[in-house]
């Protein structure tokens, strides 16, 4: 155990370990039980499930610079940095926006924003205890027939819908909605406040073939296959960049919680919401359609506007006004194979929302505006304009 730890560290990887309690153990033996495993075996972080001592363990002293991670803490407890949440919360809101259902978007708008007072929460849209992110896309229902239960086994709720075809499919229809889908899912999870976590073999469309309770199959139920890496690579790589934007993006994870509002005198809130029509969020339980807009100067950045439309139907949205002498761009449109656009594509003062789709857009100077320029003598020639400097 301490050689693995080491060699994780050496490549730059934190170990986190699970501990379970059933609250028959004294709080001196739980306390005792975690400060030993830190201390020997240097962990990074402790995830406590079961009950335990919960207040006692993120107030002690020798724990202060250990993540601790937790489902729930008391009210009453003191928000120290190094505290975390992880339950299935985000997982069943976001799962049921999703797929479309009824009355999400004020669950949707907590999310975004949701940093619980100093307490990070760990968000997921998968988990090892239920569907992969492939299998969300591609089952209604659980088959567990494997695991010799006759499919008793495991929840009876993934808030997971199968595109129009349950299981393997081959219809081209089916198999690209559930590309978008899947982008669509890790940007819910990646454009949130708080830690976003996925589960190895997520980001190149590993299945676990509809199982949601894989723990007794040590099989290729469970055992990753690392040519799906080759075989989705567009899916792989678009995590990649997906991580890059975040990371070079302050607004989705700022130090500071979003006050949804304008505390500095910038003009705008820091984080604002809006419906199909800008400054109008609309939250009717028959609503699915949501704008984000992250005003770049709380965070030195670019504005960034998202867009959201988990409808059936397209819908077109109104754009707030940029910043002057700037446009509005899109950058990321999960309806493209890619989902990342090769050049920033500038649009108006609207924008069509296609079904089922998210759209990134972010403030900036017009640039790469290709236009026909005339000149004596010759044929049209092609120019690119950027700033006032033309090629």
């Amino acid at each position: 155990m301490k050689t693995l730890v080491k060699e994780m560290h050496r490549a730059g990887i934190e170990v986190i370990v699970e501990f379970y309690f059933d609250g028959s153990e004294i709080q001196t033996y739980v306390l005792g039980a975690l400060r030993y495993w830190v201390r020997e075996f240097h962990l990074d972080g402790i995830h406590i499930t079961g009950r335990a001592p919960l207040e006692l363990i993120a107030q002690d002293p020798y724990l202060k610079r250990t993540k601790i991670i937790a489902q729930y803490y008391p009210q009453d407890i003191d928000r120290s940095g190094h505290l975390s949440t992880f339950n299935d919360n985000f997982l069943v809101d976001m799962r049921k926006f999703l797929k479309g259902d009824e009355g999400m978007l004020e669950r949707v708008m907590f999310h975004v924003q949701d940093r619980q007072g100093g307490i990070w929460p760990i968000h997921y849209m998968a988990d090892v205890r239920g569907f992969s992110l492939q299998d969300m896309v591609s089952y209604d229902i659980k088959h567990n027939e494997a695991n010799g239960e006759d499919n008793r086994d495991g929840s009876d709720y993934n808030y997971s819908w199968n595109c129009g075809a349950e299981g393997v499919s081959r219809k081209k229809g089916v198999l690209n909605l559930r590309k978008k889908q899947i982008k669509n899912a890790l940007l819910l999870l990646f454009l949130s406040q708080g830690i976003p976590c996925i589960v190895a073999g997520d980001e190149f469309g590993q299945s676990r073939k509809g199982n949601n309770n894989a723990y007794c199959q040590d099989n290729e139920i469970s055992w990753i296959d690392w040519k799906l890496s080759h075989k989705n690579e567009e899916l792989l790589k678009f995590v990649q960049k997906l991580i890059a934007f975040r990371k070079a993006h302050r607004a989705f994870c700022a130090k500071e919680a979003p006050r949804l509002m304008d505390f500095k005198g910038y003009g705008k809130p820091d984080i604002s919401y809006h419906g199909v029509n800008v400054w109008q969020p609309r939250t009717e339980h028959w609503r699915r359609q949501l704008g984000v807009l992250y005003f770049g100067k709380y965070n030195e950045d670019q504005s960034i506007y998202v867009l959201y439309n988990m409808h059936w139907e397209s819908h077109k949205f109104d754009l707030p006004h940029p910043e002057t002498n700037q446009k509005w761009h899109v950058v990321i449109d999960t309806t493209q194979e890619t989902g990342f656009l090769p050049l920033p594509l500038p649009v108006g003062a609207a924008i069509s929302m296609p079904p089922r789709s998210i759209k990134i857009l972010v403030s900036q100077e017009a640039f790469n505006l290709v236009k026909v320029t005339k000149v004596p003598k010759r044929k049209k020639l092609l120019t690119i304009e950027d700033g006032n400097k033309k090629s």
